[in-house]
């Protein structure tokens, strides 16, 4: 019988924690702080979003990705252009010379991202970051494809930053690695 209740008090307390970070990010998702880009400063302001409304997790890290050329495409934006791949479905890119977003919990949190969804860190690359199906032209990119973009990630510049000193002065860097190691976790 203790067992039992003291599983189901652990069961609703995981359940209001879930509830309570996914809500939070609907509302700043919404809210007129976010602006388009300015991922960095959405970002720091979303963490401390976070501790104000005193929401609890487990592990954060922000990451950024540079790409000196503007060619990081995003292919699930929220600001971008309408383009097509090669079998005639739409997509929004935009595409940028660096991005930041938040892994929290496992979660990517970006509000550059189209729709208020937070995907497991896996699921959320490889819809962004990877075409689903072959592309039309991409201005100065060409034809783009799943391998052709991932060989681009294997010289991409990328830092990971601890949460804690992203929100006072977005640094250090913890780490400094290539875009590809995300891919390989």
């Amino acid at each position: 019988m203790k067992r039992t209740l003291l599983s189901a008090l652990l069961l609703i307390s995981f359940n209001i924690y879930a509830t309570s970070l996914d809500i939070a990010y609907e509302e700043f998702y919404k809210s007129d702080v976010i602006s388009s880009n300015h991922c960095g400063r959405n970002i720091q302001s979303f963490l401390k979003y976070l501790d104000e409304q005193k929401v609890e997790f487990n592990s954060a890290y922000v990451v950024s990705i540079h790409e000196p050329f503007a060619a990081l495409n995003h292919f699930d934006a929220r600001w971008g252009s309408k383009e097509f791949y090669e079998n005639g479905e739409f997509y929004f890119r935009s595409n940028w010379y660096f991005h930041v977003f938040a892994v929290i919990d496992g979660k990517a949190y970006d509000f550059s991202q189209a729709g208020m969804k937070s995907l497991l860190l896996k699921d959320y690359l490889n819809l962004s970051y990877l075409p689903k199906s072959k592309t039309e032209n991409v201005f100065f990119q060409g034809n783009l494809t799943k391998e052709k973009t991932l060989s681009k990630f294997i010289n991409l510049e990328m830092n990971i930053y601890e949460s804690e000193t992203y929100k006072t002065n977005l640094g250090p860097a913890k780490h400094q690695g290539v875009f590809i190691e995300l891919f390989n976790l």
